[in-house]
């Protein structure tokens, strides 16, 4: 059995005023972070969808992405949502010779990401590839999720305009909620500066004293 990590990083960071999946945190950018931690959790592959190749700093994302030991798509033309971009992904892995047991969904904006987090969505669903995972902190829902390979291709056939939510209520026999106890800094946000900031000073406030 196998699951592969699907990362759609093809977004245009517009309310971070910058490309924000190579901005630098501790000692590694966003994108690094994420490949490495969803690897590390229990991912088999780690698949990231990118835009295509427009400037230096999107050469420097595929560059990062790769040395983290992911794969990279271009999905030309650009994926208009994130939806396109896990539909690009899902497409890939459909025309190999083998498919996964399921995919792994994850934001490649989530630097609060673990890999004990990832640990405990890929054993709950190792043992029941037939479920949708889905971890849970306080009644808020995060990543990564596992989705079994048959729903993950059910994705294309969602309704024009509705996201891959909407797979979990169409197939709510099938999930399963897995509480969590890091869910604030896991489900936390990295859209803006101020996003941006905060995470820098809970990381500074983590380095050990000298």
């Amino acid at each position: 059995m196998s699951i592969v990590a699907i990362v759609p990083a093809a977004g245009l960071s517009v309310r971070m005023g910058r490309p924000k999946l190579t901005l630098p945190l501790r000692d590694k950018t966003v994108i690094a972070h994420v490949v490495e931690t969803l690897l590390a959790g229990g991912a088999d592959r780690v698949l990231c969808v990118v835009r295509p190749h427009a400037n230096p700093e999107s050469d420097r994302l595929t560059r990062e992405t790769r040395e983290a030991g992911a794969e990279v798509s271009v999905c030309d033309p650009p994926p208009p949502d994130m939806r396109a971009s896990v539909e690009h992904g899902i497409a890939l892995l459909e025309a190999e010779m083998t498919v996964p047991a399921g995919i792994l969904l994850c934001p490649a904006d989530s630097p609060g990401l673990s890999e004990a987090l990832v640990r405990q969505v890929t054993d709950t669903f190792a043992a029941d590839p037939s479920r949708l995972v889905l971890p849970q902190h306080s009644g808020k829902r995060g990543h990564p999720v596992a989705i079994p390979w048959d729903l993950a291709l059910a994705i294309r056939e969602l309704p024009m305009g509705e996201g891959i939510n909407a797979l979990h209520v169409l197939h709510d026999a099938r999930r399963v909620f897995l509480p969590i106890t890091d869910g604030a800094a896991a489900f936390a946000d990295l859209d803006t500066p101020q996003d941006y900031q905060a995470w820098q000073e809970r990381l500074e406030s983590r380095r050990p004293t000298p």
